[in-house]
């Protein structure tokens, strides 16, 4: 987690660096901005919803954080997630993660999951 921290803050630096000089790089200004779309979930685990594709992916390292349905914070999106990534450390899935995302068809789980809560799904 730390260091996307680290490289979000050099990408952030360049890219001011490049924009007072007059022109920001395209690769450096979409790293930029894909940086601060993700959402940090209870400070080990962040997430985003790509809104042009319905991906969800989420990172961090661990067991996913148990903060029950109503506190799961993609659940106003819910309905627009089509797929799930989640990325390779995660080692569990909390309970109902992912319950009424009527519209998911593609869930990509690495080796590392060992366990899936209650109706994760």
């Amino acid at each position: 987690m730390e260091h996307r921290r680290r490289l979000a803050a050099a990408v952030f630096a360049a890219g001011m660096f490049w924009q007072t000089a007059g022109a920001m790089p395209p690769e450096i200004l979409a790293a930029t901005v894909q940086e601060k779309s993700a959402t940090s979930w209870n400070g080990d685990f962040d997430w985003e919803l790509d809104e042009d594709s319905g991906k969800l992916t989420i990172y961090g390292s661990g067991e996913m954080p148990e903060v029950g349905y109503d506190n799961l914070p993609w659940l106003d999106q819910r309905y627009d997630i089509l797929a799930v990534e989640l990325e390779y450390g995660i080692t569990s899935i909390c309970a109902e993660a992912f319950r009424d995302c009527e519209n998911l068809t593609d869930v990509q789980i690495p080796e590392s999951v060992i366990t899936i809560r209650k109706s994760a799904f």
